[in-house]
């Protein structure tokens, strides 16, 4: 559930704000207005902070047999090593490559040094190295003697004695280098190393990965205790903030107050307050939590809390899509392989994989899919376990029946799962007019999942489905605009009839989505089946049964990390966006952060 929350204004004298924000951070209960401050000292923080982060992204994550002394050196020593042979490393590169591009363009001239051609000058042989076109070699005057090296591309590299200048188009002449190529390349093996060992350098610096990051962290506490130092409004000697605290710690909130002389304002957040969530369930409610975390959704403080029904649905949805009991025991074998080796990590998202697993394994069999292999279902242990109407394997010629039944649960379980959304929805809003919205829509839902059934399936039309699309649709077009005047409620829905008639149309293809849970936990079994049929057809002989191995291995696990794919991509979004848009729910929270 969401936790309520009363909006607090405390008040304490501007010479205190120091220590009444000590305070505060000890008790660590008050969700703090974020504030638009500045400061000299806030911007060294933030300088700082910045000068740890660029190190840290400098330092390579690998580790490395020889790594710095951790013990003799602060974060601020590491950053400044890190800084040093980062520069090196830089300085080194470009020379590196200021040398190989000497070395590339030396090469097409041949190995010669340079000190012979200056000789050559001195001695009045004027010998110089140019590109020119080569349907000009035919201009170069009699006088001038040269030789052509080289031709590709309509140009020439030519040696000519004489000087260039006196040539009558257009060329470049090659700029004497200081060393020839044998020198160049050992000069490129020389920097070549000197990069290697300054990598290395660098590398063994990781060790002071987690200190600088130790140091970010405690940046980060003193930037916040800054900001909001300094970014606290004041009023002749008064100074003040605003924030949230939760109802259950009011009570201490108003002690430290009375302890320490603070002005104390407690109210009930209106609706246009940003209020933070904090969502308080159950611990097995609370396994869902890792999957919001993941995406970074929260509801807002004034939206309804959907964890229970998230975690019901979606352990469902995973079953579906996932469908292969065998994917559900390997995935139940990693969660426990996983939390062997990471025995300090939070519990939450172990407990959800395990449930996930469960969940999987139970929807497998009742489908009779165990690694997409047909003959396992056959057998005796496996056999009874099978709902004929959902199995993945049915009896010859039931294929379609089979299709039908499985796709009539994906609508009927969108129906229940769309009601329930709706439910939500009424409850919350009572006893406010447009409430009574949801049951109109309600029936709506039902009257379509009727009409779905005599388009797809080709059933016969019950009586009752019109009535129930009529009726629903206009209790739902009464109701929907209400927002205290009924009459004016009701022009509002007049006014927007094209908009609420388009909403209720969307309902169809709502329901009609869900079939997405048939179609990819099908498409699951089918190419798990397909790995094993190509795998069959290599063989299983003492010659064969490796590259068979091999395609089974390979085949499965692609097939379950498609799968999972699949979850957070078509799972996820029929809670996301379905379900959460008729309960109304956008996802606008901002997570609960006391100042701490």
């Amino acid at each position: 559930m969401i936790v309520q929350m009363k909006k607090a204004a405390i008040f304490t004298l501007e010479s205190h704000k120091k220590e009444t924000l000590m305070q505060l951070r000890k008790l660590g209960v008050v969700h703090i207005n974020p504030f638009s401050a500045e400061s000299e000292e806030l911007g060294v923080l933030l300088e700082k902070k910045l000068y740890f982060e660029k190190a840290m992204k400098l330092i390579p994550e690998k580790q490395v047999k020889e790594q710095g002394n951790v013990a003799k050196k602060d974060a601020a020593s590491f950053a400044r090593d890190i800084y040093t042979l980062h520069e090196q490393q830089m300085s080194s590169n470009e020379n590196l490559n200021k040398l190989k591009q000497e070395y590339e363009t030396l090469l097409p001239w041949g190995d010669f040094k340079p000190d012979t051609v200056w000789e050559l000058r001195k001695k009045g042989v004027d010998l110089h190295f140019c590109v020119l076109q080569y349907k000009d070699i035919e201009k170069i005057p009699e006088e001038m003697e040269y030789t052509v090296l080289e031709k590709a591309k309509g140009e020439a590299k030519l040696i000519i004695i004489g000087d260039p200048i006196k040539l009558p188009f257009s060329y470049n002449e090659l700029s004497l280098p200081a060393n020839n190529l044998k020198e160049i390349e050992v000069m490129i093996n020389e920097k070549e190393n000197e990069c290697q060992e300054l990598g290395k350098k660098l590398a063994s610096l990781v060790s002071g990965r987690q200190m600088i990051q130790d140091e970010i962290t405690k940046l980060d506490r003193e930037i916040e205790f800054e900001q909001i130092r300094t970014g606290m409004a004041t009023s002749e000697q008064v100074a003040y903030l605003t924030g949230f605290v939760p109802v259950h710690s009011v009570e201490n909130l108003k002690k430290k107050a009375k302890k320490y002389g603070w002005g104390l304002i407690l109210d009930t957040p209106g609706k246009d307050d940003h209020v933070p969530t904090l969502l308080k369930n159950p611990r097995w409610i609370s396994i869902i939590d890792p999957v919001f975390d993941l995406f970074g959704t929260i509801p807002g403080y004034h939206e309804t809390d959907i964890s229970f029904w998230f975690l019901l649905f979606f352990s469902l949805f995973f079953a579906m899509i996932i469908g292969d009991a065998g994917y559900g025991l390997c995935i139940l074998l990693f969660t426990i392989i996983a939390r062997i080796n990471l025995k300090k990590a939070p519990a939450a998202p172990f407990i959800l994989f395990t449930v996930m697993g469960i969940a999987t394994v139970i929807w497998g069999a009742m489908t009779g899919t165990w690694f997409g292999i047909e003959q396992i279902t056959r057998l005796p242990f496996f056999s009874w376990m099978i709902i004929d109407s959902i199995a993945s394997f049915p009896a010859p010629g039931l294929e379609s029946q089979v299709q039908q039944s499985y796709m009539y649960l994906c609508f009927t379980i969108a129906v229940i799962h769309l009601t329930i959304a709706h439910i939500l929805h009424f409850i919350k809003h009572l006893p406010l007019l447009k409430a009574f919205a949801d049951p109109g829509k309600i029936l709506l839902l039902w009257g379509l999942y009727f009409l779905i059934q005599t388009v797809v399936f080709k059933k016969p039309m019950p009586e009752v489905t019109l009535w129930l699309i009529g009726i629903g649709f206009g209790i739902n077009f009464i109701f929907v605009e209400q927002d205290g005047n009924f009459f004016k409620g009701l022009f509002s829905s007049v006014k927007n009839i094209i908009p609420i008639a388009l909403n209720s149309i969307s309902c169809f293809s709502d329901i009609i989505s869900y079939v997405r849970l048939f179609a990819v936990g099908l498409a699951t079994v089918r190419v798990a089946g397909a790995f094993n049929g190509m795998a069959a057809g290599v063989g299983f002989d003492s010659i064969s049964i490796i590259g068979s191995v091999l395609i089974l291995v390979f085949g499965h696990m692609l097939n379950m990390v498609m799968a999972g794919m699949s979850v957070m991509v078509h799972g996820v979004r029929l809670k996301m966006l379905e379900f959460s848009g008729h309960v109304e729910l956008q996802w606008s929270g901002t997570k609960y952060k006391p100042f701490s």
